[in-house]
């Protein structure tokens, strides 16, 4: 197969701890050449940055979930703002909306987003975007904002949940769209979402730990399972694992400007 990006991981949650280099290793056998390491808040953004600077083809995203906004100190802003200017940052994230489970009311997430934003406009860092129950609120404010992935560094909505019609949206915007395991599913509704999503728009991710595809649903997701994501998307669209493999790849080359 050709070289994998897992573009959405979190080996900073508590169950990853002391296990990160086991992960990388199974992550490297299985042709991983890049993962990016996401940070929700600014304790986990600090420590993606160390696993950064200790693992070659780790990466990391600095910024504040919307679900971890009500913990967060104003002062944060400007220690995510200081990460992100960090050789390895490759983007403002995970940021953005949720509407399901409202840990941080909404109005402090539209504060916490619209302020990411004007960091990633200033930084020229592409943006990883969280949306659940959130979508019609997060593309008003990116409107409002003036941020979308036509011009500037652009972005991605990770573990996409839309429908066609959103995705429709997010892909006239200029945005990359991003899968994760749940579509492997049996009962998943994500097929004709996934037939709709350009191939130069779709980006690959675990959201490790979380979501683990067919065959290991139920277990702790890592790195190492983004083969089971390729393989069913590549069957499901019809081509070949290693042509999908390759554009989603240049796909996440291009968004995050790899120093591969």
């Amino acid at each position: 197969m050709n070289p994998l990006i897992d573009t959405h991981c979190h080996l900073t949650w508590h169950s990853f701890r002391g296990k990160v280099d086991s992960v990388i290793e199974r992550a490297r056998k299985e042709d991983l050449i890049a993962i990016v390491d996401l940070g929700t808040d600014v304790e986990s953004s600090h420590l993606a940055c160390r696993h950064s600077e200790m693992y070659p083809e780790v990466y990391f995203g600095a910024g504040v979930h919307p679900n971890d906004a009500g913990q967060a100190k104003n002062k944060d802003l400007a220690e995510i703002e200081t990460l992100a200017q960090h050789l390895k940052c490759v983007a403002i994230g995970e940021i953005g909306l949720d509407f399901y489970r409202e840990h941080a009311s909404p109005s402090l997430q539209r504060q916490w987003l619209r302020e990411q934003l004007k960091m990633a406009i200033r930084l020229q860092k592409p943006v990883v975007l969280h949306d659940r129950n959130a979508s019609k609120e997060l593309l008003r404010i990116l409107d409002e904002e003036s941020y979308n992935g036509l011009s500037g560094a652009g972005g991605v909505f990770h573990c996409f949940a839309g429908d066609v019609a959103m995705a429709q949206e997010v892909i006239e915007r200029g945005f990359y769209i991003s899968l994760t395991g749940n579509v492997t599913f049996p009962k998943s509704n994500r097929i004709e979402v996934v037939k709709a999503i350009p191939l130069d728009r779709l980006l690959l991710e675990t959201d490790s730990p979380f979501m683990a595809p067919v065959p290991y649903r139920g277990k702790q997701n890592e790195p190492a399972f983004l083969p089971y994501i390729v393989a069913f998307l590549a069957n499901l669209r019809g081509i070949s694992i290693d042509y999908l493999a390759c554009k989603t790849t240049e796909n996440a080359i291009r968004l995050f400007k790899f120093t591969i």
